[in-house]
């Protein structure tokens, strides 16, 4: 489980200004940080065992040799990258076809076998630097989700308020992007929770 990152931020300036930033993070929630920097569709897929294999296949049959499957020979018990490739696939058809696979609980997005969610990884990569979501999440958002307890505090003549929690990270990245957006605006942040220490910054 993430730790809870309480956020509380307060925004001071033309009130314009205000109106239209409010606008642009009213989303999914009251303060949506995939309304200020939109995650490509294509990497909301299923990471961990999926993906690792998925794009270690891949790169075996496609150029003879894959460290990922170097690194799971010997804890597999397999003498052979290409063994142990042909067994993982093989592995991957039973749990595709099995109602109930007996130790593997399916992602959500399970509808593709190991090499083709592979091949989507690898496609990931190459057009936006990552293979799924949470690594791109963390570079860009600061935090590996969206907010989530989230409420408007306050929208009077003096100020624009929100209070949110947010998983492991405050979103600093989303923060500093609505500063070059508006930029006669000054964004207080409060970080408490569970954090090793309170802090604060203004930007």
């Amino acid at each position: 489980m993430a730790n809870n990152v309480r956020n509380v931020v307060t925004i001071t300036g033309p009130r314009e200004d205000r109106n239209r930033l409010r606008e642009l993070v009213d989303g999914e929630t009251s303060f949506d940080l995939n309304k200020v920097i939109p995650m490509p569709e294509s990497l909301n897929i299923s990471e961990g065992f999926p993906r690792d294999c998925g794009m270690a296949i891949v790169q075996f049959r496609e150029t003879g040799h894959s460290e990922e499957l170097s690194h799971l020979m010997a804890w597999m018990g397999m003498r052979t990258e290409a063994e142990l490739a042909d067994y993982l696939e093989k592995w991957d058809e039973e749990c595709r076809s099995s109602p109930k696979p007996p130790w593997f609980e399916r992602p959500a997005d399970w509808d593709q076998n190991l090499v083709e969610h592979g091949r989507r990884c690898l496609l990931n990569i190459a057009q936006h630097g990552f293979p799924t979501w949470s690594h791109w999440r963390r570079k860009h958002w600061g935090t590996i989700g969206n907010t989530y307890d989230c409420s408007l505090t306050s929208n009077d003549k003096k100020r624009l308020a929100y209070e949110f929690n947010t998983a492991w990270y405050d979103p600093r990245p989303i923060f500093e992007v609505l500063k070059k957006m508006f930029p006669s605006l000054t964004i207080k942040v409060k970080v408490s929770g569970e954090v090793e220490r309170p802090y604060s910054y203004t930007l």
